[in-house]
């Protein structure tokens, strides 16, 4: 088919060019005779089209004859190659590419007519460079390949960023799997193995270790990854700062062989086979050094920055968790201490108290004699503080008890009904001498529950108890309970000054109580919801507390629902 032009009233038929035609008039050109035809110069037009985009096109784009030799590049390619049109002259893309990459390309031209993929291209200078490769076949009108066409994209720079976010995303998994295991280990061994797999995924490291300074000022290892025993000996103890260096900075040897600061080292490391190695400090949150932890190439390393930043994050995490740890295990002891300082304290206390209780109540009866009113009345009243001190180092005794985990508990079916009868006739009197009114909403005296009954019982005198403490003459103090679900809950309500929003958990911290200003108005330790709701907890349970300023408040005791 040809293309139709029109000269004056005539027309002429311009032959139609294959592709390959024209693209095999590229490398020579096309000069046109004097005189030349309207059919001859529409040809011209076009090859001088398609020479202008070949030769113009910024993407590299080369001309294969049909046996694979090169006929021409443009300025791109040869620019992307580094070889001139007379190097390349009779040589195949084999040359940079590489025979198994060119033959396979090859294969997909004969069988398919195109090929695309992402190919390395290696430059007369030797640089690699990642291109992404389109060919294609050019065949006459009997289908014959006359030649071929390939296009490149140099796409290296986007590989390499895409390389680097992909190896950043890695390095944060790992720090973040790492902070995460270190968060949840309970022992030092478990948290340096955690620490030792963290810096090798992050740091991509042959071998690594961790040393801290021991009670001498000494660096001890840890945990350490492919280190032999005689390395430990011969280099623990080694370290590029003292233990009061302010602000220690990462030290890396590039290559242990040149460098002159581990000359006495020298051999213990060559002989484990190390090459490079980097000294990364393990710093506190106050600035004091802990010790360090060691990275380990068995070939020279130049250390990027990037890297060294890396490990410093690493070192932090580290760092964090040691501290932690470290604190935690003081606060432990230092918690212990206290539990047992305040139990032997409250059984010091007990007995004289209780002697003093067994000989108030001589005196009470008259074996010592009959006794006046006045010197009864005495009596009595060291009775009655001797009384409410023996709550209170019970309550000292029951919280230390709790905080070591010394409670012992004695869960059984327990009914609701006797439970809280055995609490009311408890505070009864204290209600009464302070001229309360007092409500009682019974239940169902069949429903039980799972909890310790004694427990359960302290739990509910604490409360009304508590309920009492603050709730002024004429006011009212109410218990009742119901079965919900599958729990129970128990309600004591009392017309208090009620507790602030922003209180009702302070309430339960142990030694809080609100309202004390500098003259106290209640007595107490401030233990006693703190130990009811620790009690509670224990057995499966919680008290919780609402409460209306100026109305009043209500803690609830819930309980597992015996099924």
């Amino acid at each position: 088919m040809g293309v139709s032009a029109r000269r004056g009233d005539a027309s002429v038929d311009v032959p139609a060019l294959t592709t390959a035609e024209m693209l095999a008039a590229l490398p020579e050109g096309l000069m046109l005779p004097e005189g030349a035809t309207p059919s001859q110069r529409r040809v011209a037009d076009v090859l001088a089209l398609y020479r202008a985009v070949f030769l113009n096109s910024t993407e590299p784009v080369a001309i294969i004859d049909s046996v694979g030799r090169y006929l021409e590049q443009n300025a791109a390619h040869e620019l992307l190659l580094g070889y001139s049109a007379e190097e390349l002259r009779g040589q195949t893309p084999a040359i940079h590419l590489g025979d198994d990459t060119f033959r396979a390309i090859a294969l997909e031209l004969q069988q398919q007519g195109q090929s695309r993929r992402e190919v390395v291209s290696r430059g007369k200078d030797g640089q690699e460079r990642v291109l992404e490769l389109s060919s294609f076949a050019v065949r006459d009108r009997s289908g014959r390949a006359v030649c071929y066409v390939g296009i490149g994209r140099d796409v290296t720079d986007q590989r390499l960023a895409a390389e680097a976010l992909e190896r950043r995303f890695e390095e944060l998994k790992a720090i973040y799997r790492m902070a995460d295991a270190l968060g949840r280990a309970s022992a030092p061994e478990e948290m340096y193995d955690e620490a030792i797999d963290g810096l090798m995924q992050a740091t991509h490291a042959d071998r690594a270790s961790i040393l801290l300074f021991d009670d001498d000022g000494v660096l001890r290892f840890k945990a350490w990854h492919g280190l032999s025993d005689d390395y430990r000996a011969a280099v623990e103890g080694h370290s590029p700062w003292t233990r009061d260096t302010r602000d220690p900075q990462p030290v890396a040897i590039a290559d242990v062989d040149v460098d002159a600061t581990l000359a006495g080292l020298r051999p213990a490391i060559r002989a484990e086979g190390i090459r490079a190695l980097a000294f990364v400090p393990l710093v506190d949150d106050t600035g004091s050094l802990l010790g360090k932890f060691m990275l380990y190439f068995d070939a020279p390393h130049e250390w990027a920055d990037t890297e060294l930043r890396l490990a410093q994050t690493v070192a932090r995490h580290v760092a964090f968790a040691i501290t932690r740890h470290r604190r935690d295990t003081e606060l432990r002891e230092a918690n212990r201490a206290k539990s047992v300082f305040l139990a032997t304290m409250s059984h010091e206390l007990r007995t004289p108290l209780n002697a003093i209780a067994g000989y108030t109540d001589l005196l009470e009866i008259g074996v010592h004699g009959e006794m006046a009113p006045a010197q009864l009345e005495a009596v009595q009243r060291i009775q009655a503080n001797q009384r409410h001190l023996l709550r209170l180092i019970d309550d000292v005794l029951d919280f230390a008890k709790l905080e070591a985990g010394h409670l012992q508990f004695e869960i059984a079916n327990v009914p609701v009904q006797e439970t809280v009868d055995g609490a009311r006739v408890l505070v009864e009197p204290q209600l009464r001498s302070k001229d309360i009114k007092f409500e009682y909403r019974t239940g169902d005296p069949l429903v039980t529950c799972r909890a310790d009954r004694a427990k359960m019982q302290q739990v509910l005198a604490n409360l009304l108890s508590n309920a009492w403490k603050f709730t002024p003459a004429g006011g009212t103090v109410a218990i009742g309970w119901e079965a919900s679900g599958d729990e129970i809950h128990v309600d004591v309500r009392d017309t208090g000054p009620g507790i602030p929003a922003d209180n009702l958990e302070t309430i339960f911290e142990p030694f809080v109580q609100l309202h004390m200003g500098f003259r106290r108005k209640v007595e107490g330790t401030g233990l006693g919801l703190s130990i009811s709701r620790e009690l509670a907890r224990a057995m499966g349970g919680e008290v919780k507390a609402e409460s209306v300023v100026g109305e009043g408040s209500t803690f609830t005791l819930i309980l597992p629902r015996n099924a």
